[in-house]
């Protein structure tokens, strides 16, 4: 093996763990000394690679409706933890806990024409009452065992 092929094998070995942690790290995305919980009507649910999003309308008293975009696992995730779209629909009202975004302001957001905050889920807790891990994982001691037979296709 030459000289330069063994600098390239080694600068990639060194390099490939902190590219691939860039792309998901928790402390990139969400605030973790910012935990949260929201509890509200789902407006959509978008059910996309790389995470899935749910746009959730709070209502807390004497403040106008704010909306949260809340991120979440991949749709196939979010399927073995039998949460489908017969589980987790528009009208339902969930309530998720997560973080903060790194990102405070709540952004203009074109679809919607409205202020939209956003967040990093941990759990929802769907209006059956079972709770499941729709996030980071280290959030879930209450999460319930998943419940595939809901999500059954037809």
């Amino acid at each position: 093996m030459t000289r330069l092929a063994a600098l390239v094998i080694l600068v990639l070995a060194i390099a490939a763990p902190a590219l691939a942690l860039a792309h998901h790290a928790f402390q990139a995305e969400a605030d973790g000394e910012a935990p949260i919980i929201l509890t509200g009507t789902v407006r959509q649910v978008q059910w996309v690679n790389p995470h899935s999003q749910i746009i959730l309308t709070v209502a807390d008293a004497g403040k106008p409706p704010q909306d949260w975009m809340v991120s979440a696992g991949t749709p196939n995730a979010l399927l073995r933890a039998g949460v489908c779209r017969q589980t987790l629909k528009p009208g339902d009202e969930v309530t998720i806990r997560g973080w903060r975004a790194r990102e405070k302001r709540c952004l203009d957001n074109a679809a919607t024409h409205a202020n939209t905050c956003q967040a990093a889920s941990g759990t929802v807790t769907l209006a059956s009452g079972r709770t499941a891990l729709i996030g980071y994982g280290f959030a879930a001691p209450e999460a319930s065992a998943p419940d595939p037979e809901h999500c059954s296709p037809g």
